[in-house]
């Protein structure tokens, strides 16, 4: 009886934690960290077209320490959007490893709006809204 009771509990919690994964997906896999104010940032990396056109769009949510690297060939101004996304984010602009422009607190909801640097960016970081609140343009990451 109680190899029973062992067997149905173990199997409970693979259930709990099959249904925990599928409403909350890890990322593909953290390629990449990015430190900045003595804190670290695991982040997914999106590298192909496909990969930055989808970005965070349809996610849930994001944790605490997680992000998005967003790696581009050749620097320009890049244009990001909130298509797909179901909560509010901080962007940040890279040219290699520092800072040139942020957007702070961009609605989710704002389906309408491609948020641009002024400057030439290599790389784009999005993190969840608030994380950036601290972050000036000009530091390195």
């Amino acid at each position: 009886m109680r190899g029973r009771i062992l067997f149905f509990m173990i199997g409970a919690l693979a259930a709990v934690g099959a249904v925990w994964l599928f409403l909350h997906p890890p990322f593909r896999g953290f390629l990449q960290t990015v430190s900045f104010h003595e804190r670290e940032y695991a982040l997914d990396i999106a590298a192909t077209d496909e990969e930055r056109a989808l970005g965070l769009g349809g996610r849930e949510s994001l944790c605490d320490t997680c992000g998005m690297l967003f790696v581009f060939e050749e620097p320009g101004q890049p244009g990001f959007w909130m298509k797909g996304m179901r909560f509010s984010l901080d962007i940040a602009w890279l040219l290699d490893d520092t800072i040139v422009h942020i957007e702070r607190h961009v609605p989710f909801d704002d389906q309408k709006t491609t948020y641009r640097p002024d400057m030439e960016a290599n790389q784009v970081l999005e993190f969840r809204a608030g994380t950036l609140d601290d972050v000036e343009v000009g530091e390195k990451v």
